[in-house]
C-alpha cells in the first residue's frame, strides 16, 4: 500500500501539511503521528504504527531539527540545557529514527533511502552558532556510517539551502533565495535508483543533477562530497 508518514510534534502543523498534500493528490494515504524523535518509546510506537498501516516504510526523510543558539551565542553565553536539547533532537533523534527505519526493512536486500538533512554549519562552522553547527555535524557523519555497512540503503546528506522557517536566523533572511520545491523535488530524485552513486556523499538542492550524473566516475573515485581533513601530512613535511 503507497502511503504517506508525516511525524513531528506540532500536531497543528501535522494536519497543515496533510491538508495540503491531500490538495496535491487525493489518492494518497497519509499517516500522521505527533512524536518527539528524541523519545526512544515514541519512536518505537510510532514504527509499530507504520508497520501496522502500511506494512514498512521505504524512505525516510530526516528532517526534525532545532535551532537553539537563536541569532546566535557565544559558547561560554550559552544556556547548557538549550544548548544540549540541540543534540538530543538533532543527534539522537536522527539515530533513533534512522535505527528503527533500518530495523522495519523486511530483509538485508530491501532497497531502502534515507535522506538527512543538513547545513554547511555542519562542515564549516560558526562561532555564534556552535551547538547548532556541531549537532548538525552528528547528522551528517551518520550517512557515511550508514552507506559504508548497508549496500541495500542510499543515504545521501541533503542541504535544502536557506528556507524560510523559524530556525533561520533574522541576519540570514536577506539570503534566502531557494524554495521547499527545490529541495522536495531534489529528495524525489535521490529517492530512485540513478542518485544510488552519491550514496555516503552530501548534495546540496541548487546543484544541477545532469551535472552530478555526468560527474558519476569522478565523483566515485575521489573523497569528493564527504568530509576529510585536508592538507599535506607526512614525516617528509616535518623534518
Amino acid at each position: 500500500m503507497k502511503g504517506l508518514v508525516l511525524l513531528a510534534t506540532n500536531t497543528e502543523g501535522l494536519r497543515n501539511v496533510e491538508q495540503e498534500v491531500k490538495k496535491i493528490n487525493l489518492t494518497v494515504q497519509t499517516l500522521t503521528i505527533t512524536a518527539d524523535v528524541s523519545d526512544g518509546s515514541a519512536v518505537t510506537s510510532a514504527f509499530a504504527k507504520v508497520k501496522e498501516t502500511f506494512g514498512h516504510a521505504d524512505i525516510l526523510i530526516n528532517n526534525a531539527g532545532i535551532n537553539a543558539d537563536g541569532e546566535g551565542v557565544r559558547i561560554a553565553d550559552a544556556d547548557p540545557e538549550k544548548w544540549w536539547r540541540q543534540f538530543e533532537i538533532n543527534g539522537k533523534g536522527t539515530f533513533l529514527m534512522t535505527r528503527s527505519f533500518i530495523n522495519q526493512l523486511p530483509s538485508p536486500e530491501t532497497p531502502a533511502t534515507i535522506l538527512n538533512l543538513t547545513t554547511g554549519a555542519a562542515w564549516k562552522g560558526s562561532p555564534f552558532l556552535a551547538g547548532y553547527g556541531m549537532s548538525k555535524l552528528v547528522v551528517q557523519q551518520q550517512v557515511p556510517a550508514i552507506a559504508a555497512v548497508y549496500p541495500n540503503i542510499t543515504a545521501v546528506a541533503l542541504h535544502p539551502g536557506l528556507q524560510e522557517t523559524d530556525m533561520l536566523p533574522q541576519a540570514m533572511r536577506r539570503f534566502d533565495r531557494d524554495s521547499p520545491e527545490l529541495a522536495g523535488g531534489i529528495a524525489v530524485w535521490l529517492s530512485h535508483p540513478h542518485a544510488r552513486f552519491l550514496s555516503g556523499r552530501v548534495v546540496a538542492s541548487e546543484w544541477d543533477v545532469d551535472d552530478l550524473v555526468a560527474r558519476k566516475e569522478e565523483i566515485q573515485a575521489s573523497a569528493d562530497l564527504t568530509i576529510d581533513l585536508m592538507g599535506k601530512f607526512g614525516a617528509q613535511h616535518f623534518p
